[in-house]
């Protein structure tokens, strides 16, 4: 087994103007292939490797925290965003395969530099070369790319034949669009969506306890991926692409059916009527605006609003007053008060009316739910002599109208952490206690321990059509394919939070063993594996 040494190095830190440096260095467990052995014959095929340092010049990366919760023991309470600049540059420490050996054969590997990561470091396949040891020729496969919003990307793979003869290339062609690195025009999970926005929290961020909207782009999301593969024989490949969803989610170690947190505009009316009180409840879900709208005049009539049995503060002054209100149970009691009412109108004030405007949170069902990220769609094969159509489902067989992904890991992005700010060092009077949730614009910290998406898909569907060059159309079937699907191993070390009317996830905090020891997952390898195919 081989390791591989990612390294953080933040280079300054600016937090309100104050600077601070901070080294993370994360070792995720993996490996690298050195022998193959064939016992009956004696053959062996031996993998050499170089260790090659990867610098990404990350640059300026801003970081916005939202408070969760804020107690100041000196009775100031604060929700303030603190915007944070980061100037950091991580690096990485990976093998890099030289050459591949066998009795009589030899592969080897020519490396170029690349100029889109910091200082010129990594390296980039410049050509792969294939012979017989004994023999100085080669067969040659050379390498070529371009550079789009500072991304590597290959461009072409060109043959050349043992004696110099020209064996065709192929091309690769992208989707267009790819924004510039670190950009904040990306939905809640870090895609490029088209958006204009400002800011690196996420779109649709509020601390009423809603799902965020997902925002997602079924077009900018595919910017930058590989749209086509053009073969010497001219014939061609091409992919379409669709953004994950899922219907069922990990909840620590069970699985439960996904659902929406939708805040939905409601009113609440209180009608005191012939002088008499006239009480009603008022429950609020989550942290929001309420509005009020009185309806009576303020001289004879009063509304008293009470949480916990303490009286919240309210102006019957006011006709139209709005108030940011704590999730909870009220009390709201509109009443006679003040002076008393004379007799020549007594006729035009028999009747209070207060009217409030508030939204009630309703979770739903979601059969499913969209998440970042893409998935294969559409695959399309042109031989010259037909095109043949591969089309992939994600549902489940006993009912289709059910995704059939499962959200294995938390959704990404968000990160919690506590800053307890005390007099006099550590040991003195803790005077603020502070809890945060921040983003980053690079997606990058922590670490994810899971690669690519997190939702994996437990049955698809696929499908083949082919027309010939008649335009007449075949169907060829169709075959489900089963899945293994695992939670992620960080549920093992982390859980969700969503207290306090936020709705959100969090990442508590890290736990006091080593990073190497958190990483690990022995079901890693088991993600995704094939069960079982029918076709039909």
């Amino acid at each position: 087994f081989d390791m591989v040494s990612f390294v953080s190095l933040t280079k300054k830190t600016e937090v309100n103007n104050v600077p601070s440096h901070t080294k993370l260095e994360v070792y995720p467990a993996t490996w690298s292939l050195t022998e193959v052995y064939d016992p009956n014959t004696n053959a062996r095929v031996n993998f050499h490797y170089s260790k090659v340092t990867e610098k990404y010049n990350l640059d300026l990366l801003y970081s916005e925290g939202v408070p969760v919760c804020y107690t100041n023991y000196t009775g100031n309470n604060g929700n303030t965003v603190i915007r944070t600049k980061v100037y950091s540059e991580n690096k990485s420490i990976s093998s890099f395969l030289d050459s591949i050996t066998g009795n009589n054969q030899v592969i080897e590997f020519v490396k170029g530099s690349r100029s889109d990561l910091n200082e010129s470091s990594g390296c980039l396949l410049q050509s792969l070369k294939k012979g017989r040891k004994k023999n100085p020729k080669r067969m040659v496969y050379n390498f070529a790319y371009n550079y789009v919003s500072d991304r590597l990307m290959l461009k072409t793979i060109s043959k050349v034949g043992e004696n110099g003869e020209d064996g065709g290339s192929h091309q690769f062609q992208y989707y267009g669009g790819l924004p510039a690195r670190g950009t904040y025009n990306h939905d809640y999970w870090g895609y490029f969506n088209g958006k204009q926005n400002t800011t690196s929290l996420p779109p649709m961020f509020d601390l009423q306890g809603a799902d965020l909207e997902p925002d997602a782009s079924g077009t900018y999301i595919q910017a930058g991926t590989l749209s086509k593969i053009i073969y010497p024989t001219k014939g061609s490949i091409a992919f379409e692409y669709e953004p994950h969803d899922f219907g069922i989610e990990y909840s620590f170690d069970s699985l439960k059916q996904a659902t929406n947190k939708a805040l939905v505009p409601v009113s609440l009316t209180i009608i005191s009527e012939n002088l008499l009180p006239k009480t009603d409840t008022l429950i609020l879900d989550t942290i929001q605006i309420v509005s009020f709208s009185r309806g009576f005049n303020p001289n004879y009539y009063r509304a008293v609003i009470k949480k916990d049995g303490v009286t919240v503060p309210f102006s019957n002054n006011l006709q139209y007053q709005s108030y940011s209100l704590d999730p909870g149970t009220y009390i709201i009691k509109v009443e006679t008060g003040g002076s008393i009412i004379p007799e020549n109108e007594l006729e035009n004030n028999l009747m209070a009316v207060l009217n409030v405007s508030y939204n009630k949170q309703i979770t739903t069902p979601e059969r499913h739910k969209p998440c970042g990220g893409l998935r294969i769609k559409k695959i399309i094969t042109d031989s010259g002599n037909g095109i043949t159509t591969k089309q992939y489902e994600y549902r489940q067989s006993g009912d289709q109208s059910v995704s059939s992904g499962i959200r294995s890991d938390f959704l990404p992005l968000y990160y919690r952490y506590d800053n307890n700010v005390y007099t006099n060092g550590d040991y003195g009077l803790l005077i603020t206690e502070q809890v945060w949730l921040t983003r980053i614009s690079a997606n990058q910290y922590p670490y994810s321990f899971t690669s690519g998406s997190t939702v994996g898909y437990s049955e698809v569907k696929e499908s083949e059509v082919f027309t010939n060059v008649q335009q007449e159309v075949t169907n060829n079937g169709y075959s489900w394919n089963r899945f293994r699907s695992l939670k992620d191993i960080r549920y093992k070390y982390f859980r969700e939070y969503s207290t306090i009317g936020t709705g959100y996830y969090e990442l508590c905090f890290y736990p006091s063993t080593s990073s190497v020891d958190i990483i690990k997952d022995e079901n890693d390898y088991l993600r995704g594996t094939l069960l079982s195919k029918s076709d039909y």
